[in-house]
């Protein structure tokens, strides 16, 4: 007997692509890294927290425009709008990569667990880059 439940959704409801570190500078322990999150569901998802071995600690920044100046600012998730995407890129939400324990260069690969709201968790490889 094989019983089907209306509504149910794949456990790979979400895709994570494009992901990217920037090379850190000389002399810091502090980059960012980018991807963009696609939710192929019918609910809403949150992005919670990342970790990574590259690092001591993440946090999930936002970018704002005030008068003339960016402000970055760390917030407590990234929501994925059902059947939607989020786009974490330069000028606007991010990752932080906080405690960098040895210098990322361009051409290296860096691991990331993604943690959502449904206690689900992706990892994926990033490029390190320059810049994109």
């Amino acid at each position: 007997m094989v019983i089907i439940t209306a509504g149910c959704q794949p456990a790979d409801d979400l895709e994570i692509d494009g992901a990217w570190v920037r090379a850190t500078p000389p002399n810091r322990d502090v980059t960012a890294a980018y991807l963009v999150i696609r939710n192929r569901s019918d609910q809403p998802r949150e992005l919670l927290s990342v970790e990574t071995p590259a690092a001591a600690y993440t946090e999930l920044h936002a970018m704002r425009q005030v008068d003339d100046m960016m402000e970055m600012d760390k917030i407590e998730a990234v929501v994925v709008p059902a059947r939607g995407e989020a786009a974490l890129a330069p000028g606007g939400n991010h990752i932080m990569l906080f405690g960098v324990s040895n210098p990322l260069e361009e051409g290296e690969e860096v691991t990331l667990t993604l943690r959502f709201d449904n206690q689900s968790a992706r990892t994926v490889t990033a490029e390190v880059l320059k810049s994109k």
